[in-house]
């Protein structure tokens, strides 16, 4: 089974990936050097997203699909986007959380009422989904609804800087909280992760 294509799309077009399983529409995004995308699947609702070149995000629907833009060519009206399948575990959903994270600048500002908002919506996503994880025991059900309430309250009131740190922090943690094994993973979610991963276990004990 192939795992990994790349396709250019037109601006105002879509493709079909997979044998037509994932379906991308592509639209100019309001800022330079972005696309919004439209990821749709028979049978779920559409996910949308915009992505920076280079950057990825992840959409879960049958398969977790990692979507990356590689390219955008103004001239032909067109952007190249690869997207990589893989089986739904927690991981992927760590991996989603890990994605929306990175597409955030850093920065000493707060982060506008529209970001917080759109935030909230996928931070409340995710946290579904890791909850709803058949086999989690008690203490890691707990774990993660303590973990993205302090998300979501430095949301309201944290630098885009230490809201990213506090966010990298939980991924890592939840990561090795749910399967340990997995431990050796953890740097491979983002670039920058390494860098910003602090001590969530002193974060969440100063959650108030």
């Amino acid at each position: 089974m192939e795992n990994k294509q790349k396709e250019f799309i037109n601006f105002d077009d879509y493709k079909e990936f997979f044998e037509s399983k994932l379906i991308l529409n592509l639209e100019y995004a309001n800022e330079a050097g972005t696309v919004s995308i439209v990821a749709s699947h028979d049978g779920f609702d559409s996910q949308d997203m915009v992505l920076k070149k280079g950057h990825r995000d992840v959409v879960i629907f049958d398969y977790s699909y990692e979507l990356k833009l590689l390219k955008i060519n103004q001239g032909l009206n067109k952007a190249e986007i690869q997207v990589y399948r893989s089986p739904i575990s927690h991981f992927s959903y760590v991996d989603m959380l890990d994605s929306t994270v990175s597409n955030i600048d850093d920065g000493d500002e707060t982060f506008g009422t529209s970001e917080i908002n759109e935030l909230k919506e996928r931070l409340d996503y995710l946290e579904k989904q890791l909850t709803g994880l058949a086999g989690l025991q008690k203490e890691e059900f707990d774990y993660i609804k303590a973990s993205f309430d302090l998300l979501n309250k430095k949301l309201d009131n944290g630098t885009k800087t230490s809201w990213k740190q506090a966010a990298y922090s939980v991924a890592a943690s939840i990561a090795c909280t749910i399967t340990p094994e997995h431990a050796d993973q953890l740097f491979t979610l983002s670039h920058s992760a390494a860098s910003h991963i602090s001590n969530v276990v002193s974060l969440l004990s100063n959650k108030s």
